[in-house]
């Protein structure tokens, strides 16, 4: 079982289980989080309490990721800017940042009751200090296109958990791969400096596995790009995968 917090107060620690969140803010901010946890699918998540450490809601799961989708979330928030988070991650962050306004700030508390890092609503959005490294990445996309016009275009690796930002003509290319063959990226990623985790992605280039057939080019995959992919062990579990 996993036990872990939201701890939210002011500098002034004004808030307490009595004076806390109104439920509608209460309400808002688990909703978007259940979003993000996927707890549906990955495993039940309850709101156990509130203790007196400011106003701070407990919660329990018997999934690991639940658990590990709820440390990565604020790890992302607190590093990511919001452009650059997936469309449930965004709207989370989004939440927190009305709810804690001018004069609040989050602590997310994690199993063993470490308070991870706080947050305030000026570190929402705000991207951390980061370096480019230009690398090479194999994979199938998942994920492309954006919700909005306006947003910018980008895809998604299955596995990946940022965002490669990619221009109309790289687009046109890359939607005749999309859960289909693997595909050859070279990336300028851009990394936090603090903890070295990937923030986002421009595709330079691309190169797709010459092939006749999609069986072919599975077939053509090394070891080495195999391991790239969570819980896949050989090309049969590729081809189990896309058809799930």
């Amino acid at each position: 079982m996993y036990k872990f917090a939201l701890n939210i107060n002011d500098e002034k620690n004004h808030l307490s289980p009595e004076d806390g969140l109104d439920i509608g803010d209460l309400s808002e901010l688990t909703g978007t989080l259940k979003k993000v946890l996927q707890s549906k699918k990955n495993g039940k998540c309850t709101l156990s309490g509130v203790e007196n450490h400011g106003y701070t809601p407990n919660f329990f799961t018997k999934s690991e990721l639940v658990y590990t989708k709820f440390i990565e979330v604020h790890k992302d928030i607190q590093e990511k800017s919001v452009k650059d988070l997936n469309k449930d991650e965004a709207a989370y962050a989004t939440t927190l940042k009305k709810i804690l306004s001018t004069d609040k700030y989050l602590e997310p508390i994690d199993k063993d009751r470490r308070v991870l890092f706080r947050l305030t609503s000026k570190d929402i959005d705000t991207a951390a200090e980061n370096y480019s490294v230009l690398t090479n990445r194999s994979g199938i996309i998942s994920e492309i296109g954006s919700p909005k016009l306006e947003d910018a275009r980008h895809i998604y690796l299955h596995n990946s958990e940022y965002k490669i930002y990619i221009t109309a003509v790289q687009e046109q290319i890359l939607k005749e791969q999309y859960r289909k063959g693997v595909v050859e990226l070279k990336l300028k990623q851009r990394r936090s400096i603090k903890s070295g985790r990937v923030l986002n992605a421009i595709l330079i280039s691309i190169k797709v596995k010459p092939d006749s057939s999609f069986s072919e080019s599975l077939s053509q995959l090394t070891q080495e790009e195999l391991d790239v992919f969570e819980n896949i062990n050989t090309k049969d579990d590729i081809l189990t995968l896309l058809r799930s």
